[in-house]
């Protein structure tokens, strides 16, 4: 079964390993940081960001 993609962005603050996705998560990064638009293939998830997104309360606006 494929997996599902999700178009989304990704923020990544360099020298870090997380990837961020709720504008509205304390961890989010403003600057010095790197964008992807689909799920990332290395690294780790924000589980704030997750936690937020279960909630339904995450903004990716």
């Amino acid at each position: 079964m494929a997996e599902e993609v999700k178009k989304r962005n990704y923020r990544r603050e360099y020298g870090t390993s997380v990837w961020h996705w709720c504008k509205n998560c304390e961890d989010f990064p403003s600057s010095n940081y790197t964008i992807r638009h689909f799920s990332p293939k290395y690294g780790d998830l924000c589980p704030k960001c997750n936690e937020l997104q279960e909630a339904g309360s995450c903004d990716e606006s």
